[in-house]
C-alpha cells in the first residue's frame, strides 16, 4: 500500500522542493480536460438549478396560499426556501468535482484534489479556521462598530432572522467549499499543468480560474465584477503558497458565513435578492477584500513557518549526529 507523503512540508536544503498545487496536475493535464471541465460544471449547474428553483417556487407559493402565476408576477422576494434553493445548485457541484476528477484524471489518487499531501490536511484546516474566525470576526466587529455602513445598508434587520441563519451556518460552508474545490482544485489545476514553465503554470491558472469564478457570479456592477475576480485571485494564491485548498476553503467558508450571518440579523436587504446589477456594488466592498487579503497574508505567514520548522526537524532526525544519538 502506498503511503502519501505531505511534500508541502518537504525540508528546502537536501531535499526536494515543496510541489506546486497549481502544477500538480501536470502529468495528467490536457487542453481538451479544462475544456470538459467548464462545460459539464455548467450544464450540471443548469439542469440542477432550474427545477430545485421551479420547486422553492412552487412550495413558496403553496405556503402563500397563492398559485404560481400570482407569485411570479410579484415583486421578487428573496425567502430562505428560494435563497437555499440556489445554495443547493452549487454544493451539487461537489460530487459532479470529484466525480470529474475520477474520470478525467483516473491515475490521480482522490485526495491529491484536496492538497499536494495526498489528503485533506484537517489539522492545518483546523487552525486556518481559528486564525480565520479571529481575524476576520475581530475586524468586523470593529468595522460594525466604528463605521457599520461598510457592511450594513440602511434596511434594518430581518423580522425573523433564524430560518437565515439555519441557511448560513448549514449550507454556505458546504456552498463555498464546492466552488473551491470545483475553479481552484479541479479546474485550476487543470489550466496550471497545461504549461512547462512553472511560473507560466501558475500565473495563468490564478488568472483563468478567477475569470471563470468572477464570470459564473453574473455580475454587472463594475465593483462587483472586481471584487468576484480579485476574490477568486485571493484564494487561488493561498490554494498556491498553502500546498491545497484547506485554507482557502475555510477563508471562503468564514467570509460567506458571515456575511451570510450579518444579512440574516443585522441587514434586512437580504430580502431583496442577492443584486449584482449596475450600481449594485461601491468601493467600499474593497475594504472588505482587504480584511480577507490581511487573514490570507497571515494563513500564508503560519503555513510557511511551519513548513519550515517542519523540514528543519526532518533534517535533523536524518542527520548522522542525530542518528548516532538514536
Amino acid at each position: 500500500m502506498t503511503v502519501a507523503k505531505d511534500v508541502s512540508a518537504a525540508p528546502t536544503t537536501g531535499a526536494a522542493a515543496p510541489v506546486n498545487y497549481l502544477r500538480s496536475l501536470r502529468d495528467g493535464a490536457r487542453w481538451w480536460k479544462a475544456l470538459v471541465i467548464i462545460a459539464v460544471v455548467v450544464v450540471s449547474y443548469l439542469l440542477i438549478n432550474v427545477p430545485l428553483s421551479l420547486g422553492a417556487f412552487a412550495l413558496e407559493a403553496a405556503l402563500r396560499g397563492v398559485t404560481m402565476g400570482e407569485l411570479m408576477t410579484q415583486p421578487v422576494t428573496m425567502t430562505p426556501l428560494i435563497f437555499s434553493s440556489a445554495l443547493l445548485s452549487l454544493v451539487a457541484l461537489l460530487p459532479i468535482s470529484l466525480l470529474l476528477y475520477r474520470l478525467l484524471f483516473p491515475q490521480q489518487p482522490l485526495g491529491t484534489l484536496f492538497s499536494v499531501a495526498g489528503r485533506f490536511r484537517w489539522r492545518w484546516a483546523g487552525r486556518a479556521l481559528l486564525i480565520a474566525m479571529i481575524t476576520i470576526g475581530g475586524i468586523s466587529a470593529a468595522i460594525l462598530a466604528v463605521e457599520p455602513r461598510v457592511l450594513l445598508t440602511e434596511a434594518g434587520p430581518t423580522p425573523n432572522p433564524l430560518p437565515w441563519l439555519i441557511v448560513a451556518l448549514t449550507l454556505m460552508p458546504l456552498q463555498a467549499a464546492a466552488e473551491e474545490i470545483t475553479f481552484r482544485g479541479l479546474f485550476g489545476r487543470s489550466v496550471g499543468g497545461l504549461f512547462a514553465r512553472a511560473g507560466v503554470g501558475t500565473v495563468v491558472a490564478l488568472i483563468v480560474s478567477s475569470v471563470a469564478f468572477g464570470s459564473a457570479h453574473l455580475a454587472g456592477d463594475p465593483w462587483l465584477i472586481a471584487y468576484y475576480f480579485l476574490f477568486g485571485l485571493l484564494m487561488g494564491i493561498v490554494a498556491w503558497r498553502t500546498g491545497g485548498i484547506e485554507a482557502s476553503v475555510v477563508l471562503h467558508v468564514v467570509n460567506n458565513v458571515l456575511v451570510g450571518g450579518i444579512g440574516a440579523v443585522l441587514d434586512r436587504s437580504i430580502e431583496s435578492g442577492i443584486d449584482r446589477s449596475m450600481g449594485a456594488g461601491s468601493p467600499l466592498i474593497l475594504v472588505h477584500l482587504g480584511t480577507l487579503v490581511l487573514t490570507a497574508v497571515v494563513l500564508i505567514i503560519v503555513h510557511e513557518r511551519d513548513r519550515g520548522r517542519s523540514g528543519r526537524v526532518v533534517a535533523a532526525e536524518s542527520s548522522p549526529v542525530s542518528s548516532v544519538r538514536a
